[in-house]
């Protein structure tokens, strides 16, 4: 069977799953902000306030997208975002940032990321995971057989 045939299979129950995304963040009000804001428009919503606890739940649930603050304590998150991408390939990767001109250097030399400058609206959230799930829908990535 061709991996295009496999692709096609697997699609239909993409679409009947509701999105999951994956927000790390220390911030309890931030998380909370977005954490709520992407459940009233229907994803379901993993939240991390720390690495260790993103990395067990990257290690133990498929994810469609994940969004992570470049600014963290220990592992910073392209650092982290590049570590859980290898462990789910093709996992669309949203970092927000403070724009200086460190971070600004920083994040050109990973293009692939999607980045969202700070403050972020709700509304600049919601469009970048809206195009994050849609390209994980569209990647040649579906999640594991969980029967394996």
């Amino acid at each position: 069977m061709s991996f295009a045939t496999v692709k096609a299979r697997v699609r239909p129950l993409f679409a009947s799953a509701r999105p999951r995304v994956l927000i790390v963040d220390e911030e309890p009000d931030t998380l909370m902000s977005f954490s709520r804001a992407l459940r009233r428009s229907g994803y379901v919503v993993s939240e991390a306030e720390s690495t260790h606890a993103a990395f067990e739940i990257v290690t133990s649930i498929w994810i469609d997208a994940m969004l992570c603050d470049l600014h963290r304590p220990g592992l910073d998150g392209l650092d982290l975002l590049k570590t859980f991408a290898a462990l789910q390939p093709g996992l669309p990767l949203i970092v927000t940032f403070e724009p200086d001109h460190e971070a600004s250097l920083r994040v050109l030399q990973v293009p692939t990321i999607e980045y969202l400058p700070k403050p972020v609206t709700l509304g600049a959230l919601m469009a970048a995971v809206a195009r994050a799930v849609d390209r994980r829908y569209q990647s040649a990535s579906p999640p594991p057989d969980p029967e394996r």
